[in-house]
């Protein structure tokens, strides 16, 4: 039995009945055509002399897709084209050559490679034919994570090494001298024996102390080589949670460059004791060249107080990544520009090998990388994969599979992942050993298995094994959740792709999301977990890694799993969201501001991901149009206009329809508006805007042939106040405009439906879960959303607020909201004191409008009773605090945060 088919489900709960099944000469329009070769049967690959010949030649720093920078304005202009090759505007349009740069064919010599072709076609055709039709077709992604040949996972090797240490300062005493480092708007001090060094803000500013920097400029001559540092370190005790931040300057540049685009930030934490805090390094594009300058603000914000321990910068092991395996086997998620991967880290001179059966036409895919110093000896750097049947002697020949990838030399910056592939299928059906090797020069064979890495210098991403998938495949699942986006702004006839989707899928006209605030709520969508369960209670925490989350049960699945988000604090090292992702990109600047450009990065991982051999993924997009300031782009809202014959309403009318609130503000985007129905109007187009970008992201999976494979999930981690309960434009309270969310699940070929029985957004883990045969044992608090279609049961689902301060429920006849700490909305809301519990009967007053508390004591304290017995019964798994730099914070404060206590 495959590993992955103990997860399928049985005749009687069948998979999901799919239009088009990709076996034998059904191929799927993405894939790849062999260049002057006709086809030959079942899709048979041709094998020896019929490979491409030569290695992979990347020459320069070529960009991946992914780097989805806008040229312009960034804007939709004119009419929102959405057929032939549905571009976005501004899209970078890649040609085969470099989206795909392992198919790269030099076209000037197809005609004289034809007759080779041709003439080697019956030498090799009953060969050709052996080999592909060995081994079974795929369930999924064989994952690899590769170790030491000793059994060892070289990151925890790696991160385990001792490092070298340069312009180290360890003072015990507020005597003992810092140099080379120069502290700056502190001063030292000792604890009540004189001993320790403690350093306190000395420089005033306002209410608060200027940041103490810690200052080292190399002496004028001896600049730092980037090449020999790979991290900062330090040591402090005694100090309040924060986040620490280094900064550089290089020797090709003046005094007043702006280090914004260069610097590495760490979490620090609440500490009486010693806590090291490692800045990373090496894996950052812009350390590289002759450092001059380093600056280092020990603690951003807060408190300007703390023990210093230590400061040095290290050389050798690796820093680790956010969101590493549950067995710790991979460094984490590695960036490079916005592209992160799941790494498997190592040096040029230690392999590392996994174990996997070959799947009928298999093929290795992973995505490389080097650290920043890696290309300084000035000659190329080649990948290769090994092969050898498991079980043999370690003594036994390795064999080289089909398929090198050479970097050249270059002082270039590392900025992007490489691609590398190399093709299994002749070890097809059989279990193998696969190692995994980077060089510089000639291979040379370690002088012993044991022998550890160094230092981190090669980073393999998402290694994997794809092949030919089984006829009754497993559907692609993508999740897309809306911010902010109420359940009423979609189907009004203004949102025609939302309206179209909903005339072909299962449709949850009442629908609760679990929290009013972002991160909180979209842990609970991918966890399957309450807010009360997983701990994340804000935008500041990060879900514990206890949790499980919906892309690790799907990876172990055999699913490759990937993440877009359009906002910063969803990113892994700020969320704890990236758990279980093989790829994640991190939100642009601006895309907050505009969801094209993570539409655009996404459409370019479809078609490379297909490049490589079909394979089942998990796809997670998330778009923050909607949320205030809302604002999408004007050319976009002149099309609106023109196509549903609106004319925009005047921001001023006699009397005032809106009341003073935050965004009326000078300086704000609704300054100068007193006109609701402007402010609704703008937030109407945003959520227009958005249904834009979705059908945008469809049709791309149209044209790559995915549409009859792939299941979309479509719904928002809550709504918005447009006024009602005296919120305006923001998403405090637990009230209906805030919780009642879109929900939608388009399943290819099953009937359409309006259900009418309450759901929730924790539905959507354990039903993508069955979809994709994914274990849903454990704890899960949803249910699947086809059992609830069919069955239509009732259920009371609970909901909180963020920071702990309400909690609230709702069944068939009640609306309840219990206050559990003093509650003092921003602009004038009604304040609520800790223990007052509100009661709506929904049926007959939908807008919440009247409190029957006052009136039904016997159904108050039935309530009190009934939401306290939920709370004990949560996992309580409190999740981890972070940190967000003052800019974040102050950028999260611009959204509407942070105002609810």
């Amino acid at each position: 039995m495959s590993p992955h088919s103990a997860g399928r489900r049985s005749n009687l709960d069948r998979r999901l009945p799919l239009a088009r099944r990709l076996s034998g000469d059904r191929r799927r329009p993405s894939d790849r055509q062999l260049s002057g070769a006709r086809q030959l049967p079942g899709d048979c690959q041709l094998h020896g002399d019929c490979q491409r010949s030569g290695d992979h030649q990347l020459s320069g720093a070529r960009q991946l897709p992914g780097d989805c920078q806008r040229s312009g304005d960034h804007q939709l202009s004119g009419d929102r084209q959405l057929s032939g090759d549905h571009r976005l505007p501004g899209d970078r349009q890649l040609s085969d050559d470099r989206r795909h740069p392992d198919v790269r064919r030099d076209r000037r010599s197809r005609a004289s490679t034809t007759p080779r072709l041709v003439r080697a076609f019956a030498a090799t055709w009953l060969a050709c034919c052996l080999a592909c039709g060995k081994g079974e077709p795929a369930t999924g992604v064989v994952h690899l994570e590769p170790k030491l040949p000793d059994g060892r996972a070289s990151a925890t090797v790696l991160a385990a090494l001792p490092r070298t240490a340069a312009f180290a300062v360890t003072p015990d005493s507020p005597d003992d001298s810092l140099a080379p480092w120069k502290l700056v708007n502190g001063e030292t001090y000792g604890d009540e024996t004189g001993r320790g060094c403690f350093v306190r803000g000395n420089v005033p500013e306002g209410d608060k102390f200027k940041r103490i920097e810690l200052v080292l400029d190399a002496p004028p001559g001896e600049p730092i080589d980037a090449r020999e540092v790979d991290a900062l370190e330090i040591v402090l005790t005694k100090t309040q949670r924060g986040l620490a931040r280094l900064t550089w300057r290089r020797a090709d540049e003046g005094p007043d460059v702006d280090t914004w685009i260069r610097h590495v930030d760490a979490h620090v934490a609440d500490s009486d004791g010693e806590q090291t805090i490692s800045l990373n390094l090496a894996d950052h594009p812009e350390w590289r060249g002759q450092i001059v300058s380093l600056a280092l603000v020990p603690k951003q914000d807060g408190w300007q107080r703390f023990g210093l321990a230590r400061v040095a910068l290290l050389r050798g092991g690796v820093a680790l990544g956010p969101d590493r395996l549950a067995n710790g086997s991979d460094a984490g998620l590695v960036a490079r520009e916005r592209e992160l991967r799941r790494s498997f880290p190592t040096d040029l001179r230690s392999s590392l090998v996994a174990e996997a059966r070959v799947p009928r036409g298999g093929r290795f895919v992973a995505e490389v990388a080097l650290a920043n110093g890696a290309r300084s000896l000035g000659t190329q750097t080649t990948f290769a994969v090994d092969v050898r049947r498991s079980g043999a002697s370690a003594s036994s020949a390795w064999e080289e599979a089909a398929g090198r990838l050479t970097l050249p030399a270059t002082d270039a910056p590392e900025t992007v992942w490489y691609p590398f592939t190399a093709d299994l299928s002749r070890w097809a059906g059989e279990e193998v050993e696969l190692r995994l090797r980077a060089f510089q020069g000639e291979w040379r064979e370690p002088a012993s298995d044991s022998t550890p890495p160094t230092r981190a210098v090669v980073h393999w991403g998402a290694p994997m094994i794809v092949g030919e998938l089984e006829d009754d495949r497993r559907p692609n699942l993508i999740l897309v959740t809306l911010d902010t986006t109420r359940a009423d702004a979609l189907g009004t006839g203004r949102t025609p792709y939302f309206d179209s989707l909903a005339k072909r899928s299962l449709v949850f006209d009442d629908a609760w999301c679990t929290c009013n605030a972002t991160s909180p709520s979209h842990a609970s969508i991918l966890t399957g977990l309450s807010v009360a369960d997983h701990g994340v209670t804000d935008n500041r925490s990060l879900l514990g890694a206890e949790n499980e989350t919906l892309s690790e049960r799907l990876r172990a699945a055999g699913y490759f799993t990937a993440a877009a988000v359009s906002v910063e604090h969803l990113q892994p090292g700020k969320s704890g969201l990236g758990q279980g992702f093989d790829q994640f990109l991190l939100a642009a600047s601006d895309a907050s501001r505009d969801g094209a450009i993570t539409i655009r990065a996404v459409k370019e991982w479809l078609a490379s991901w297909e490049a490589h051999g079909p394979r089942p993924f998990f796809l997670w997009v998330h778009l923050f149009d909607a949320h205030t300031p809302y604002g999408p782009p004007q050319s976009f809202v002149d099309e609106y206009c023109r196509r549903h014959g609106l004319t925009p309403p005047p921001k001023d009318v006699e009397p005032a329809t809106m009341a003073p609130n935050h965004y009326t503000r000078d300086g704000e985007f609704l300054a100068g508006v007193d006109n609701k129905a402007w402010a609704e109007f703008l937030y109407g187009a945003a959520v227009a805007y958005q249904d834009a970008l979705i059908e945008n992201l469809m049709a791309e999976v149209a044209k790559l042939g995915l549409a009859d494979d792939t299941v979309l999930a479509l719904t928002a981690d809550h709504g918005e106040s447009l006024g009602e309960h005296e919120h305006w434009y923001n998403h405090l309270g637990l009230y209906t405009e805030v919780l009642r969310v879109p929900l939608v699940l388009s399943l290819p070929g099953e009937s359409p439906a309006r259900v009418s029985a309450r759901a929730s957004t924790l539905d959507l883990a354990p039903t993508l879960l069955a979809l994709g045969g994914a274990k849903t044992d454990g704890v899960l608090r949803g249910m699947d959303l086809r059992e609830l279609a069919r069955t239509g049961r009732a259920r009371t689902l609970f909901f909180e607020h963020s920071d702990d301060v309400q909690v609230g429920a709702r069944d068939d006849e009640h609306h309840v909201i219990l206050t559990r700490a003093d509650f003092a909305p921003w602009d004038g809301a009604t304040k609520r004191s800790k223990g007052e519990l509100e009661i709506y009967e929904h049926a007959k007053d939908p807008g919440l409008a009247r409190d029957r508390a006052p009136h039904a004591p016997e159904a108050v304290e039935r309530w009190r009773s009934t939401l306290e017995t939920w709370r004990k019964g949560a996992l309580d798994r409190r999740g981890v605090q972070g940190a967000l730099t003052p800019e974040e914070e102050a950028k999260l404060r611009e959204l509407g945060y942070f105002g609810a206590r």
